[in-house]
C-alpha cells in the first residue's frame, strides 16, 4: 500500500468519531487552515513545493477558463471503460495499448503501431446493450470488425477524458484552497455535478468486459474498484475544500453528495473485503472512509471500522 493511502486512511478514521451535530456544513478536515498555511510556507521556501503548486494552478486555470457546457462534455453518458484492444494491429488491451492527449481528446493512438483511432478511422457500426443499476437498457456504441470482434473504442476515449477531468477537479480543489478564488470552486462544482448526473447509471464492468455478473473486483468509473477508490479519494479531497464556498448552492451540494459520493460508497462497500485481500482492499477502505467522513455517515464508516471484516481484521 502506498504511504499516501495509509496516511489518508489513518487521518480519516482518526476524525470519524468527532462529527459535529449541527446541521451546518462540517468544517474541512483535509484542507484545514493550518495545512493551507503550511502549503503556502512550503511553496515560498522550497522549489519542489513551488513547482508542484504552480503545476496545480496551471491545470486549475485551464479548467476554470472553459465554459460550463465544455466542462460537462468531459463526462460521457455511456460507461467509461479502461481499455480496448487495437483494431489495427490487434495488440491486446491488457498491454496498455493507448496514448491519449487532451489537445485531441476524441482520439486514441496505439502505442504499438501508432495507428490513430477515432470516428473517422473506425465507424460506430455496432451497439452493445447492458442493464444499468436502475434497470434501464443502455446502448453503448462500438466498432465491430468483419470477423465480428467488438471494440468499445468510445468508452475508452470516455475513460481517458474522465481521467483528465479528475486531475482538473483535484487541481481546482488545491487552487481554491490556496487562493480562495470563486472561479475555481465554480468549475469544480460544474464538473462534479455533471459526474453526479451520469455516475448512477454507469454499469459495473470488469476491465473491458460488460458482463451480466462481473467478478467481485469490478468498478464503475473504471473496470477495477481499486482505481475507483483512488478516484473517489481525488474527488473527495477536492470536495472537502470547495463545498463550503458561497458559489456552491444547497441544491448542488445535496445532488453531488447523494448521487456521486453516497452512490459511490454503496458501490465500494457492495463486495465483502475478505473476498480478495490485496492492495485493492486497502484503497477501498481509504475511499470508503473518505466518503463516510464527507457525508458524516456512521453506517458507511462502520464498514471500515467495525465487524468481522473491518480494516484491522483484514490487516491481521
Amino acid at each position: 500500500m502506498k504511504p499516501t493511502a495509509i496516511f489518508l486512511f489513518l487521518q480519516l478514521i482518526g476524525f470519524s468519531f468527532v462529527f459535529a451535530q449541527a446541521e451546518t456544513i462540517p468544517a474541512p478536515f483535509i484542507y484545514t487552515p493550518e495545512r493551507i498555511e503550511q502549503a503556502r510556507v512550503n511553496a515560498a521556501k522550497y522549489d519542489w513545493a513551488a513547482t508542484l503548486l504552480q503545476d496545480k494552478l496551471l491545470l486549475a486555470d485551464e479548467a476554470a477558463a472553459q465554459p460550463a457546457e465544455h466542462l460537462r462534455a468531459w463526462f460521457t453518458t455511456t460507461t467509461p471503460n479502461d481499455q480496448t484492444s487495437c483494431p489495427s494491429c490487434g495488440e491486446y488491451w491488457l498491454n496498455y495499448v493507448w496514448a491519449w492527449v487532451p489537445e485531441k481528446p476524441d482520439q486514441l493512438i496505439c502505442n504499438y503501431c501508432d495507428h490513430v483511432v477515432d470516428t473517422d478511422t473506425y465507424p460506430q457500426n455496432g451497439v452493445i446493450r447492458r442493464t444499468s443499476p436502475q434497470g434501464d437498457i443502455i446502448p453503448h456504441p462500438i466498432y465491430r470488425d468483419e470477423a465480428g470482434k467488438t471494440y468499445p473504442i468510445w468508452q475508452t476515449i470516455g475513460h481517458q477524458k474522465a481521467t483528465h477531468a479528475y486531475t482538473w477537479i483535484e487541481a481546482l480543489g488545491v487552487a481554491y484552497a490556496i487562493t480562495g478564488e470563486d472561479r475555481y470552486a465554480t468549475a469544480a462544482t460544474q464538473l462534479l455535478y455533471r459526474l453526479a448526473e451520469v455516475y448512477p447509471a454507469y454499469i459495473f464492468h470488469d476491465n473491458f468486459r460488460f458482463d451480466s455478473y462481473p467478478w467481485g473486483w469490478a468498478g464503475k468509473l473504471t473496470g477495477w474498484h481499486l482505481k475507483d477508490a483512488q478516484i473517489f479519494m481525488q474527488l473527495g479531497t477536492a470536495w472537502d475544500g470547495i463545498r463550503h464556498s458561497e458559489v456552491v448552492s444547497d441544491e448542488e451540494r445535496a445532488f453531488i453528495e447523494e448521487n456521486l459520493f453516497r452512490t459511490g460508497g454503496e458501490m465500494l462497500t457492495a463486495v465483502r473485503p475478505l473476498q480478495g485481500i490485496s492492495n485493492d482492499v486497502a484503497y477501498r477502505y481509504g475511499g470508503v472512509a473518505l466518503i463516510g467522513r464527507l457525508l458524516q455517515d456512521h453506517d458507511i464508516l462502520e464498514w471500515v471500522l467495525a465487524g468481522d471484516e473491518s480494516y484491522d481484521r483484514v490487516l491481521d
